[in-house]
């Protein structure tokens, strides 16, 4: 793999991983809302998924950068 190619796929898991960070955010802020309709275990449980898969794509997007 190029290094062209390799740059163009780090920045879509790059993208991947914002996209996925702002949607966990909706779910995580109601933790420390005043006001919660539901349990926190219930934010938890839809926000932490999304700040995994964002993890996962910037730690993925080191990797593509760095392999040699």
């Amino acid at each position: 793999m190029n290094v062209a190619m390799r740059v163009a796929l780090a920045l879509m898991l790059v993208a991947v991983a914002v996209v996925s960070a702002l949607v966990a955010w909706g779910p995580l802020h109601n933790l420390f809302a005043d006001y919660q309709d539901s349990e926190p275990s219930t934010y938890l449980l839809f926000g932490l998924p999304f700040v995994a898969v964002s993890i996962a794509c910037l730690v993925a997007s080191v990797f593509v950068i760095r392999r040699r």
